[in-house]
């Protein structure tokens, strides 16, 4: 049933007003910011995490925070796709132009600067055109210096804070990362500097791809880790959630999808959202709670996960040992590992027959991993995501 209003977002960054815990993860940030400020010095910030954990959240939030002080001037730019210095500098220019058209007086600097190259395309300039020839380009690090200062300068900012997410093709290009380091040392060195600021996103691979490829840059980053949220963060982002729309909840049902989220952004939302629609007279029930995680995890199950990880859990002889992840979890510290003959202890005679062929076609479909960094004799899974999804459901798998 479709219910408007609904206080949660999946498949999109959560609002900054509702955005819950990250204390450290923020004071970390902020205090590159300061930094930055104080010594007019580049930070260079990696918020590194898995798919779907948080990392945009995060971003957004900061920026927010950043722009309502009114010190730095905040540019963001998606990199999906781009994965050449060109297209990266010609993307943050046109991100320049496009998030500040709302706001009006940093908007009308924007179109000085940029002059007749900018031109509106449409009636009611959405969509626009950025002439700048490939020879204008402030390709080298140290002609992106002095452009990044020209846009400070003529735009009216003590600083600029860029936010560049999904790195995936420019973390692979090592011309990508020795211009970056060499960019940031001569920016560092630089009689001219200002507080600058860059947040970069992405998974724990791509930072390393980086390093890899340059690894000075180990020196540059701050990297900021984002896991899953506690316990308490998420109690307060459902609690303060429902309460924005006068709906009542019990602090047992509150608990009970609490642990059903794991501390999974991507499941708090899915759930949340999930219960909101089962409700009918802004007092969530027990019944509207029981079939909102049922739904939330179909739904998550079909939005991530691919049709044969899908197929693979649904067949009757791997219900019944995924069912025993909730077994499994009570005897095991971590919920991302855990050894074949610890899950075997807790199967019956019929499922530990089946276990070889499980493990085997789990690991198949990268669902686990073995080898490595893994011990032997035990299994990791691929991600927190799936391993969260596995417990989740375990207890509806009989």
């Amino acid at each position: 049933m479709y219910k408007e209003g609904s206080p949660f977002t999946p498949d999109t960054p959560v609002l900054p007003e509702k955005f819950v815990g990250r204390e450290i993860e923020k004071k970390i940030i902020f205090d590159c910011c300061d930094k930055a400020l104080s010594n007019r010095s580049i930070q260079s910030i990696f918020v590194l995490g898995e798919r779907a954990i948080g990392k945009s959240s995060l971003c957004s939030f900061v920026r927010t925070v950043l722009e309502v002080k009114n010190r730095f001037l905040c540019i963001g730019a998606q990199l999906g796709g781009i994965d050449t210095i060109e297209n990266l500098i010609r993307e943050l220019l046109r991100s320049l132009v496009r998030e500040t058209r709302s706001k009006e007086n940093t908007y009308t600097k924007v179109k000085d600067f940029f002059g007749e190259r900018l031109k509106s395309v449409d009636l009611f300039g959405i969509h626009f055109k950025l002439d700048i020839n490939p020879d204008e380009l402030p390709v080298s690090a140290s002609d992106f210096k002095f452009a990044l200062a020209e846009i400070k300068n003529k735009i009216g900012f003590e600083g600029l804070a860029i936010f560049l997410d999904d790195i995936n093709g420019l973390a692979e290009n090592a011309t990508f990362a020795n211009w970056y380091k060499s960019f940031n040392d001569g920016f560092a060195l630089w009689d001219n500097r200002f507080p600058l600021v860059f947040i970069f996103a992405g998974l724990p691979e791509r930072r390393f791809q980086l390093l890899k490829n340059q690894n000075s840059l180990d020196r540059v980053f701050t990297p900021i880790e984002v896991k899953e949220l506690d316990p308490l963060s998420v109690r307060t982002f459902f609690a303060e959630s429902f309460e924005s729309k006068g709906a009542k909840i019990s602090n047992k049902l509150l608990d009970l999808m609490v642990y059903h989220s794991g501390g999974l952004p991507v499941f708090m939302h899915e759930v949340g959202d999930a219960v909101w629609r089962e409700d009918t007279d802004s007092n969530i029930n027990e019944e509207d709670v029981s079939n909102g995680i049922i739904s939330a995890l179909q739904t998550v199950g079909i939005k991530y996960f691919g049709p044969q990880i899908l197929d693979a859990i649904r067949s009757k002889k791997y219900r019944n040992i995924i069912a025993r992840f909730s077994d499994l979890g009570k005897k095991n510290d971590s919920s991302l590992q855990f050894r074949k003959s610890e899950l075997s202890d807790v199967l019956d005679p019929d499922e530990k027959r089946s276990l070889d062929n499980f493990l085997s076609r789990m690991k198949s479909l990268n669902v686990f991993k073995t080898g490595g960094d893994v011990p032997k004799g035990e299994y990791r899974f691929a991600s927190s995501l799936l391993s969260g999804y596995f417990y989740l459901i375990a207890p509806f798998s009989m």
